[in-house]
């Protein structure tokens, strides 16, 4: 695939994420005017619960359709998707009521009541089957179905919950937004997907089976990367704390939307298309992470930099402006979760899906780990810079297990950039901490000799793709 088509596809798939989490993003603002820093920790801790169950409880579904999905003609994959679906929906009642019997324990463990609990429970009985179905029209790039899906979901939260908010209720309203766009979203792929029980084939359970078991730890780590430091946030600094992490963490997602999620569904279908064509496969993948590398390195500082100003003076007095040091990190956290797609091309190819589960697991673990050494001292910045580290080890180790079980190398180029952005990462950071009279050393050193020595990174070959790009582009708008 030219990078011309893969980054039309990007674009198509950016638009409707980037929209999706920019809307979510201003009703958070607009949120947090109303309720303190502990209620929305509160909210998110009900998120981070509802996130490790989707990964466990549902992840073998997702893995399974996104490696199988393109092993079967048109028909099969009726069958296949109607047999996933009713199965998850069945796994989501059962989910339901098997949490119902615990919602006191779970409201004295996040000081809420039973009836906020259980309402937001509800949610578990719509999202499985709407985020696998938003998984579908992502593999067959049905770009309007995908759009439709989280554009009206995300509009639907806003409404009801900027309804509920001006009504008097705080907590609640954001309960009763998400399950009422999840309520939405649910519909819309039952109305698209035109599940039939009829369609119900055993043999697609049993010939994915593996797979998704072997991948099942993978899940569940990769919600432990995203979301298991909320955990040892509340426990040394509380719910408050988990509110001001989640915050800044919301804001890194909308950049990381642009980054990862389009990113990896665009590379996705092409990742599979070229699994036979070795040569073809190789410059892909240096190409398309050399360039995605260089463009992500000099867009965080500017991002940086842009929603400093913008959220002091959008969050005047508030306490989160404070602690926007962390974007950065996070943001080149997600940076670098968004290349690991490609980086792990060779062990996703060869089928070893235990390798995808223990790699998976050991950041996990180094995650965890991080985080009880480092937030007891730094605050909210041990979080940060242990997700980053995690990061950093899971791609090792995905760059590594590609290249001895596929034929698959990968430039000294790509090494050495990511770490360029790395150490970056840890500049940005310290600028927060310094004098109005050195920021300005650090500004020229962002903006002017950065992207220089990005640029002399990269591989010749990398260099005439993203030039073509940028002569094309400009071409077409003269035209």
């Amino acid at each position: 695939m030219k990078l011309k088509s893969l980054f039309s596809l990007i674009l198509k798939y950016s638009f409707f994420d980037c929209l999706d989490k920019l809307i979510y993003f201003g009703l958070i603002l607009y949120t947090l005017r109303r309720i303190n820093a502990t209620e929305y920790g509160q909210f998110a801790m009900l998120q981070t619960g509802l996130g490790f169950m989707l990964s466990i409880g549902f992840g073998i579904f997702y893995n399974s359709l996104v490696r199988y999905y393109y092993t079967y003609n048109e028909t099969e994959r009726k069958q296949f998707i109607s047999t996933f679906g009713f199965v998850v929906s069945a796994l989501s009642v059962v989910c339901f009521f098997s949490l119902f019997f615990f919602k006191e324990t779970i409201a004295s463990a996040l000081e809420l009541s039973s009836s906020t609990v259980l309402l937001f429970l509800c949610i578990i009985l719509f999202q499985p089957l709407s985020a696998l179905g938003v998984n579908c029209f992502k593999m067959d790039e049905q770009i309007r179905h995908y759009g439709s899906a989280v554009i009206g979901r995300v509009l639907i939260t806003v409404f009801v919950t900027t309804l509920l908010l001006h009504s008097g209720y705080m907590l609640q309203s954001l309960i009763v937004g998400t399950l009422a766009g999840e309520f939405f979203a649910w519909s819309f792929v039952i109305l698209k997907l035109q599940l039939k029980l009829k369609w119900i084939q055993k043999k697609y359970l049993t010939e994915t089976y593996r797979y998704g078991v072997e991948t099942i730890l993978s899940s569940g780590s990769v919600w432990c990367l995203n979301s298991g430091d909320r955990f040892v946030v509340h426990h040394f600094l509380g719910p408050s704390g988990v509110g001001i992490y989640s915050f800044i963490y919301n804001a890194a997602k909308f950049w990381g939307i642009v980054c990862t999620n389009a990113f990896a569904n665009a590379v996705k279908p092409t990742l599979f298309k070229l699994e036979n064509n070795k040569k073809l496969l190789n410059t892909f993948l240096n190409t398309t992470l050399g360039c995605y590398l260089f463009c992500g390195g000099i867009l965080i500082p500017y991002i940086v930099y842009v929603g400093k100003y913008a959220l002091n003076a959008i969050m005047v007095g508030s306490v989160y402006p404070g602690y926007w040091s962390l974007f950065p990190v996070i943001a080149t956290a997600l940076l670098l979760h968004g290349s690991g797609t490609l980086l792990s091309a060779g062990v996703i190819l060869s089928n070893r899906g235990y390798l995808i589960s223990f790699m998976a697991g050991v950041a996990a673990l180094a995650n965890i780990a991080f985080n009880f050494i480092l937030v007891p001292f730094i605050d909210l910045q041990g979080a940060a810079y242990a997700t980053l580290i995690s990061y950093v080890i899971w791609n090792l180790f995905k760059a590594h297990f590609s290249q001895k079980y596929h034929d698959i190398r990968f430039d000294r180029s790509i090494s050495i950039i990511s770490l360029i952005i790395v150490l970056n990462t840890i500049l940005l950071e310290r600028t927060f901490h310094i004098g109005a009279e050195t920021e300005t050393t650090f500004l020229i050193i962002e903006f002017l000799i950065l992207p220089i020595i990005f640029w002399y990174s990269l591989t010749a070959q990398c260099k005439n793709e993203i030039l073509n790009l940028v002569k094309k582009v400009f071409y077409k708008q003269r035209l």
